[in-house]
């Protein structure tokens, strides 16, 4: 499947009759919820989503993972998308278990991003939980001092309005997905968008 949609995006772009422009390398951290509701079939679909987020990517951009239930951990460190075998396998680790915290995740998104040599440093915070929003939206307006964008994607169950502030506050985009079958092409459209 990962391949097919892949060549359907690129594809799409190829016909545009737009012409090629040097590709100007960005960094990308995904933000992926690995709390106990996304158990299962979400998951699934976050690691596929994931997958061809990191398979859209030029080999030189850089790409990190962070992952967060109650707390926040590098799950792939920040590195050249060409390693895009290597972090598949990363992905495929991942598993679930624990609550839901914003702020830790969007933390270590800016530490990760801050000494990254690009002008395009964008992060994709993916969640299907409430969180706490103290503290949330102060460290949002330090990213984008930083220079860092950040789009949200929700998923059922999502706190659509802290998302939608923490999309607005990172000059980004507010996906909310109903169909989880639609999420890998959410996350191309924006990886298109964001790091064209």
């Amino acid at each position: 499947m990962r391949s097919v949609l892949v060549a359907a995006v690129l594809m799409v772009g190829l016909t545009a009759g737009a012409a090629p422009k040097k590709h100007e390398p960005g960094a990308l951290v995904l933000i992926l919820d690995r709390s106990g509701s996304m158990q299962g079939v979400k998951l699934d679909a976050t690691k596929e989503a994931a997958r061809v987020a990191v398979e859209m990517l030029d080999p030189t951009d850089q790409v990190a993972i962070v992952v967060f239930d109650s707390e926040a951990t590098v799950h792939v460190p920040l590195q050249p998308a060409a390693n895009k075998t290597r972090i598949g396998w990363e992905v495929a680790k991942l598993t679930a278990g624990g609550g839901t915290a914003f702020l830790p995740a969007l933390q270590l998104a800016t530490s990760i991003l801050a000494g990254a040599k690009v002008k395009v440093k964008h992060t994709i915070l993916m969640s299907d939980g409430e969180a706490p929003a103290d503290g949330v939206i102060e460290q949002v307006k330090k990213m984008r001092e930083a220079k860092i964008t950040i789009s949200t994607v929700g998923l059922q169950g999502a706190d659509r309005n802290l998302l939608n502030a923490i999309s607005d506050g990172g000059v980004g985009r507010l996906y909310m997905v109903n169909d989880l079958v639609e999420l890998p092409k959410i996350f191309a459209k924006e990886i298109s968008t964001a790091i064209p």
